[in-house]
């Protein structure tokens, strides 16, 4: 008995609330409506809501549509994008000053199969105004609204709507039931935030032909700085969004480091807006990721004429960071440049120069300088030249990074070609010689140096495969500057590479310790000729994988053909020009053009390359982002390796730590979800990925944890299996 009344007054008091909060949270029908009719079927409900019960007259409060829109489906934001109409609602309330309507931070959706950009909502959410209350208003005033919306899901269905409901106006401030004032709350926390208040500096200039925003968050050390976030611009097309008050909308181009501040970047802009009055306003959206992720509204008003020029010339720094700043890149530059000398993928010109060295040991010291001088400049006018390449990229609207070449199979069969060639040099199947009449002066200081300035260029072109510590930050850096601080960076890491070769040689009594020339050497110039063939071999294994087995085997056949050609111009080179010569080299004119046109194009065939193919002791799953998201979601720590086939440095620490049975048994045992980015083939979201870390190239490896998922941390370029298994390990 004692039971049953205990359940009985159990639940006239369920119901007694659920009656209470229901008539407090209870929307008159006026203030309902359902559009976006499909076949009878609405796809979105609105509903007109007051975070008041009751107000006072000089009160103030919200009032706001909450749009709920069945799965999949999404209304448009003030600036709807390349496609949709703004969301309309217009305020009527007799006594009532509305303020402007408060929109949240709109998500980003892609239609036409991602030809198209849009800005907008789904699922929920709520729009809404504050409202102050006059000293007129009667006991009681009605609020209506006149809602008009465009509702999209690969079809387009229009909603208009009048609603409204009445507010009571008397002696108190009553807030509206819990639910409602915390819906309220919840979409004010996602309204964007005001530049000045979070304490970013933004400023802008624009031209006739080209514009750039200005975003500064510490101008140099020891100044008053914002709290730690990233600008995202992944992708480029959604970095500013231009709102409805802004007079014209840019394009985003590029978004680089901003070089004059410690902390900033410079958004290159694309105006398209005609100039000939006065300075349009330019006022619009920036995402930022912070702790809370937020959006950061900026509002500029923009400089007219030859401003952009003399804009990026004047000190934005407040000081000296960002001179600062320059200079501890071209540390990083110049340091990675050193360290890229122990990388494996310069090891067979650091053989090669060991030999050099050695005969260069012996000679005097006018000599050794001058070849040390002719290694600098060969190294320095490569890297110059492939900084003049990015920055060209960079003016025709291509973004690259570090190590693009070696995506692009003709750059690898060039290659594969020179390295050929050096080898069958090494062999001694023919001279590098200016003919025979010049035979002697191949010994003499200035042919020596020609092969010194040789082996630079040779360096560079087996250094841009690997990254190193220091290196991938110094060319994130290069690579998002402009035209000028990225030839400073590549020369300056050209000097870091040059540096050890050219020191070693200029210690007093290094020739002490090294043995002198004799015959040796002969069987280490054939030496060499072997390890370069074997960086042939895994040349024509990267054509393989980037363009398919067929494409192999014709480089396979072209490089044959040449060292063919090779032999026969060997055993001619120096005699006399004859007949037997003139066949000699016409057949070797014959048999380069025949297997030239058999070998090229070096068509792409996506069939038969195997680019990302799992393989190993490790469950690999391929980089996406949501998938990572979800894998965090679910309380795994997450590892992802951004790597590429050519890419040695990767190749090693694949094989040397990831794989390491240690490392797999951590793996196992801590559940952690493996993702690879594999950057073999050009791929515009993992080299925006790279940028937003700061990182020009590959390798670099992220690791997520549940605790922190969107603050993951950069590992180094060099792994141990001890570094990975604490991370793997840890709490």
């Amino acid at each position: 008995m004692r039971i049953r009344r205990a359940l009985s007054f159990f639940l006239f008091v369920t119901v007694f609330f659920s009656t209470v909060i229901a008539a407090a949270t209870e929307v008159p029908d006026s203030a309902k409506g359902a559009g976006a009719l499909q076949n009878g079927d609405a796809h979105v409900e609105v509903t007109l809501l007051i975070d008041h019960a009751e107000v006072q007259r000089g009160d103030r409060f919200r009032v706001g549509i909450l749009f709920d829109l069945d799965v999949d489906w999404h209304i448009y934001w003030e600036n709807p994008g390349d496609a949709g109409l703004p969301t309309e609602i217009e305020w009527h309330g007799e006594g009532l000053e509305f303020g402007p309507l408060q929109w949240a931070a709109p998500g980003v959706y892609l239609e036409d199969d991602g030809r198209l950009i849009t800005f907008g909502y789904d699922s929920q959410v709520v729009l809404y105004s504050e409202v102050l209350v006059g000293e007129e208003v009667s006991d009681t005033v009605e609020i209506s609204a006149e809602v008009q919306y465009l509702a999209c899901h690969g079809a387009c269905l229009p909603g208009e709507h009048s609603l409204h409901r009445q507010l009571q106006v008397g002696s108190q401030t009553q807030p509206a039931a819990k639910e409602v004032v915390d819906l309220f709350d919840r979409y004010s926390l996602q309204l964007p935030k005001d530049a000045e208040t979070l304490g970013i500096e933004t400023s802008a200039a624009l031209d006739e032909e080209h514009g750039v925003l200005e975003v500064i968050l510490c101008p140099g050390p020891g100044a008053d700085c914002a709290e730690e976030m990233e600008l995202l611009y992944d992708p480029l097309s959604y970095t500013f969004v231009a709102t409805s008050e802004s007079e014209f909308q840019p394009k985003v181009l590029s978004v680089e480091p901003h070089p004059g501040v410690y902390k900033g970047w410079l958004v290159r802009l694309d105006p398209t807006v005609d100039l000939a009055t006065e300075a349009p306003l330019l006022a619009g959206v920036l995402r930022f990721e912070t702790g809370d992720d937020a959006i950061l509204p900026v509002q500029i008003e923009t400089v007219l004429g030859d401003s952009v020029d003399a804009f990026l010339k004047e000190d934005h720094s407040g000081g000296e960071g960002g001179a600062h700043h320059l200079l501890y890149v071209l540390l990083l530059a110049f340091l990675g440049g050193m360290i890229l000398n122990l990388m494996p993928c310069v090891f067979p010109v650091l053989a090669i120069k060991a030999a050099s060295f050695a005969d260069l040991a012996h000679k005097d010291r006018s000599r050794i300088l001058a070849h040390g001088v002719a290694y600098t400049g060969g190294i320095t006018a490569s890297l110059l030249l492939l900084g003049a390449l990015v920055v060209g990229l960079q003016l025709a609207g291509t973004q690259v990074g570090w190590g693009f070449q070696f995506q692009q199979p003709l750059f690898l069969a060039g290659l594969a070609l020179v390295i050929v060639l050096f080898g069958l040099n090494s062999f001694g199947l023919f001279e590098i010689s200016l003919g025979a009449n010049k035979l002697v002066k191949q010994a003499d200081e200035t042919s020596g140096m020609k092969r010194s300035f040789a082996e630079g260029i040779l360096t560079v072109v087996l250094a841009t495969p690997c990254s190193a510590p220091f290196l991938g930050t110094a060319m994130g850096f290069a690579l998002a500057s402009n035209g000028p601080t990225i030839m400073l960076i590549f020369f300056v890491l050209g000097l870091g590479l040059a540096f050890p070769f050219v020191a070693l040689t200029l210690i007093p009594g290094a020739s002490r310790f090294l043995p002198r020339p004799g015959a040796w050497m002969s069987h280490l110039k054939i030496l060499l000729g072997f390890i370069l063939m074997g960086v042939a071999i895994w040349l024509v294994w990267l054509v393989g994988r980037l363009a398919g087995v067929d494409a192999m085997g014709r480089l396979l056949v072209l490089l044959a053909a040449i060292s063919v050609s090779a032999w026969i111009y060997g055993l001619v080179q120096f005699r006399p020009w004859t007949r037997p010569k003139e066949l000699a080299i016409a057949s070797i004119f014959a048999i380069l053009v025949g297997a030239t046109y058999f070998a090229f194009p070096l068509e792409d065939d996506s069939a038969t390359s195997q680019v990302g193919a799992n393989s190993g002791p490790i469950d690999w799953q391929t980089w996406d982002k949501d998938a990572i998201a979800d894998e965090l979601e679910q309380g795994r720590k997450v590892f992802v390796n951004f790597t590429a086939d050519w890419c040695i440095t990767c190749k090693a620490n694949e094989r040397h730590a990831i794989n390491s049975r240690q490392v797999v048994d951590a793996i196992r045992s801590e559940n952690v979800a493996m993702f690879k980015a594999d950057w073999t083939r050009p791929d515009e979201e993992i080299r925006e990925e790279l940028a937003i870390h700061q990182k020009g190239g590959v390798p670099m490896y992220l690791y997520y944890s549940p605790e922190a998922p969107d603050s993951p941390q950069v590992l180094p370029e060099l792994l141990t299996p001890g570094l990975l298994t604490d991370h793997f390990q840890s709490p």
